[in-house]
């Protein structure tokens, strides 16, 4: 979407006595260099030397090999689900929706009016979810303005953690462009949100540059790139807030600042994966994730994915053209697909209408389907990672 918030020795059995004297001596030198090594080891690494995570080849997409399978340790380790996947929503209350909610939204403080500060709406709004969609979902989705400071959401992160619901912070830096933030502008906001979110200690997926190259402050792959790699420095490696999940999550349309691959980061500085999708009615997932999907398994094998906004469009944009009303089982295939793929671990409804036509409807036959899909207990209404 178009919306702007704000403009992570094996031990040998000994020696038989019958060795000859020459491999007592080779023994007698592995013992010493292998002593020799443990002492290093416990020396002190000065900071200056840290490696930073290698980065793969960025090149063009290219047919994907089948998705490496990971462990539970290793989905656990990025906040994700070994079995099933998380549902998530953002909304905004319009007439298509039918309102009754709040927009959970921060300015970037913790001391304005914001909703993001009132546990009131925040839990208004989180039963009205359950309520519409009859169960809890496992992912909350908000944005925030960075603002002059950039506090933590720790009044949203309080109350979905009490639900057992993952926090995903959308973080936007206004008018700022990805080459001022690969320069620094940004250094003291990303560093205080990342002291929030370590002081709070419980995982949250974090993205900023979301739908690059689209966006405009994400129309330089170099700088965006450049942009990328310092905050993940500043958040994992100098504040070491490692219970942030670091999501990079482009579009896949064709734009006029190259595509997605040239924006990737690398495989060392992401922790989720995945894009943004909204399609018009005769789109589905084999259109519009599935290439995206193949392409991460190659360059990112073994990151979770996530479809960090999803929906379908019933109108154009500027809702000057309504699309033919499409089969009701949309949403469905989509959920169908998605337990095939095995890095496929989150899906986040984006049920607005403001920047685009995706509002769900109550009365549409679609919407009543997709309720009666997400009882299925293999869409998770809670994260295992909150428990």
């Amino acid at each position: 979407m178009t919306w702007d918030p704000e403009l992570a020795t094996t031990q040998h059995a000994p020696a038989a006595n019958g060795l000859s004297a020459r491999w007592r001596g080779h023994h007698v030198l592995l013992r010493r260099l292998a002593a020799a090594t443990l002492i290093s080891s416990c020396l002190p690494v000065p900071t200056a030397t840290q490696v930073e995570p290698a980065i793969p080849d960025d090149a063009a997409p290219q047919a994907a090999s089948a998705p490496q399978a990971a462990s539970a340790a290793a989905w656990s380790r990025y906040a994700a689900p070994e079995q099933g996947i998380y549902v998530g929503w953002f909304g905004k209350p319009n007439p298509v929706n039918g309102g009754g909610f709040s927009e959970i939204f921060s300015g970037g403080s913790n001391t304005d009016g914001n909703s993001a500060n009132r546990p009131e709406l925040i839990n208004a709004t989180l039963d009205w979810v359950e309520s519409r969609f009859g169960r809890q979902m496992s992912l909350f989705h908000l944005y925030e303005a960075a603002g002059g400071q950039a506090d933590f959401p720790g009044v949203v992160a309080a109350e979905t953690a009490k639900r057992h619901q993952l926090m995903m912070v959308s973080l936007s830096f206004g008018p700022l462009t990805a080459r001022e933030l690969a320069d620094g502008a940004g250094d003291a906001r990303w560093r205080h949100w990342a002291e929030g979110a370590k002081a709070w200690g419980k995982p949250v997926i974090l993205r900023w540059g979301w739908e690059a190259p689209s966006q405009p402050w994400a129309r330089d792959p170099e700088a965006y790139k450049a942009a990328w790699r310092r905050m993940w420095r500043i958040i994992k490696t100098e504040v070491g807030a490692t219970n942030v999940q670091l999501a990079f999550t482009p579009v896949t349309f064709a734009t006029g600042w190259g595509t997605y691959p040239d924006y990737f980061p690398g495989e060392g500085y992401v922790d989720w994966v995945g894009v943004d999708s909204f399609e018009s009615p005769e789109r589905g997932f084999e259109d519009s994730i599935k290439p995206a999907y193949d392409w991460f398994a190659v360059h990112a094998p073994g990151k979770p994915f996530i479809v960090a906004e999803w929906g379908m469009k019933y109108a154009s944009d500027d809702g000057t053209s309504v699309f033919p009303v499409p089969a009701e089982d949309w949403y469905g295939r989509t959920l169908a697909a998605a337990r095939t793929y095995r890095n496929l671990k989150a899906l986040v409804l984006y049920d607005n209408d403001q920047e685009l036509k995706s509002a769900l409807a109550p009365q549409w036959a679609g919407t009543v389907q997709l309720k009666a899909t997400l009882q299925d207990p293999f869409f998770l209404r809670q994260s295992p990672a909150l428990l």
